[in-house]
């Protein structure tokens, strides 16, 4: 006669327990384990990857931050099923030896999942990042990999490529050693922005993709920030080859732009509504600006010598509303005050043309710290003009004004009264705000006091905001 054993129930199981109380468990677990983990269930694999995740990076559904090394978060990221679309990747190498193992890790993850939205990948350590050949073959591969996966908006930070023939140029060719040749890299078709900063492209390859990508896209936004495509021509040449018919925002900064190339560009884009020049290349040409070009242009930031150029052609952007003056001042501020009053005579100038224009209501002013400023604030340029020229006094139709500092420098709260007596020059100021620079070293009272200030001595004041702090002006 059998007997029948009976089996105990079996006791309860990871499963059982609640979210918090594995969240507790895993946290005592190395990263080997929490992988193995990962592979028993659904609901386990998330809990031990996400875990896992925000132990080796910056990671939410919304973006995900890759500072290298370590490389142990593009692994998990690439096994994760929760992972089917990237909204925004930042990747940022500061090494040359981990930029082609970073590379190649994201490529996988793009070619795994459906959709990445928004990618940032800034190189960090100046010119060696891709000097070989490996790196520049890894950074293609990537871009292969993205085409397709409606991707909206590009960053590109800091990228050095080389012509490839100037990797063999300085010893002879062998047999392992032979020029890459120029291949066709399939462009982007689906971006709204494309942002290229500190970037020099002088591969045929890359500079191709780049400007193929930039035409058959539905680009609005693109920055072209001191961008080099060839060492034997202007950064600003490159504009005569793009057309963007949908480009509502530009910014283009250059110490080798020629402002005759940007005329021709803008003079083709029309629905440009935000506009922001720089660089320290003068004017040569005594043309006027085309009073038709930039019908719709709103905002306009720019040097004093560009917006002085600009504003003095009759009929030109007759849509403009706000206007940033940055002076580009002189790096650490070296130099003679004469020197200074350069800068300070063009501001004022661009003060001049704004007085006869009655629609645009705001002004955005970019100034140096200390005694600088403090000098210009109480006397004015001069320039040999004698007596400071109240200039503020005709900027009739100026609403609201924006004071910034330049670089992170900030002013001493010893400046607020000359700050008061200059913004009581403006006969129709109805808000002022100071960005989060310009007083770091004044407390709360002290802004208070200042804002109420401000307001005795402008009568029209509504509200003044000082280091995102906002103070309401009642008389």
């Amino acid at each position: 006669m059998s007997t029948v054993t009976e089996t105990p129930n079996a006791g309860p199981s990871l499963l059982d327990l609640a979210t918090e109380l594995l969240l507790i468990v895993f946290a005592h677990l190395e990263d080997e384990d929490l992988i193995r983990i990962s592979l028993l269930s659904t609901r386990l694999h998330h809990v031990a990857l996400e875990l896992y995740l925000s132990r080796h990076g910056s990671y939410s559904e919304t973006s995900v931050s890759l500072v290298g090394p370590p490389f142990r978060m593009l692994p998990a990221l690439r096994m994760a099923l929760f992972v089917q679309d990237l909204p925004l990747v930042s990747l940022t190498f500061l090494t040359d030896w981990v930029a082609q193992g970073m590379l190649k890790g994201l490529e996988r993850l793009i070619r795994r999942v459906s959709c990445v939205k928004k990618i940032e990948i800034h190189c960090g350590y100046g010119r060696s990042i891709m000097r070989q050949r490996e790196h520049l073959e890894a950074m293609e591969a990537l871009l292969v990999a993205l085409a397709g996966k409606a991707c909206v908006e590009l960053t590109m930070t800091g990228w050095y490529v080389r012509y490839p023939h100037d990797w063999t140029s300085k010893r002879p060719l062998s047999k392992k050693i032979r020029p890459v040749p120029c291949h066709d890299l399939p462009p982007l078709t689906s971006l709204n922005a494309f942002h290229i900063r500190h970037c020099n492209i002088s591969s045929p390859t890359l500079r191709t993709w780049t400007i193929n990508s930039i035409n058959l896209s539905p680009i609005t936004s693109l920055t072209l920030h001191s961008v080099t495509f060839s060492s034997h021509s202007p950064s600003s040449e490159i504009l005569r080859l793009l057309a963007l018919p949908l480009l509502s925002h530009l910014y283009i900064y250059s110490d080798r732009l020629i402002f005759s190339d940007v005329v021709i560009f803008l003079g083709r884009h029309p629905r440009v509504t935000n506009l922001s020049l720089a660089g320290g290349v003068a004017i040569i040409s005594n043309s006027p600006f085309p009073a038709e070009a930039l019908p719709i242009l709103s905002v306009l930031k720019a040097p004093p010598h560009f917006v002085n150029h600009i504003l003095s052609s009759r009929g030109a952007l007759p849509s403009l509303e706000a206007v940033v003056i940055d002076p580009d001042f002189p790096p650490m501020l070296h130099g003679e005050q004469s020197d200074l009053d350069q800068h300070f005579g063009g501001i004022e100038e661009c003060f001049v043309h704004l007085a006869s224009r009655e629609d645009v209501t705001t002004l955005r002013l970019i100034l140096p710290p200390g005694s600088w400023a403090a000098h210009w604030l109480s006397e004015g340029s001069n320039l040999g003009q004698g007596e400071r020229r109240s200039i503020g006094r005709s900027l009739v139709h100026i609403t609201t004004l924006e004071v910034d500092v330049c670089g992170c420098s900030s002013f001493s709260p010893e400046m607020a009264p000359l700050f008061v007596r200059w913004l009581a020059l403006f006969p129709a100021l109805r808000y002022v705000t100071f960005d989060s620079f310009t007083f770091r070293q004044m407390s709360s009272n002290e802004q208070s006091a200042f804002a109420d200030s401000i307001g005795e001595a402008c009568s029209s004041m509504e509200a003044v905001e000082i280091r995102y702090r906002k103070y309401v002006i009642t008389h």
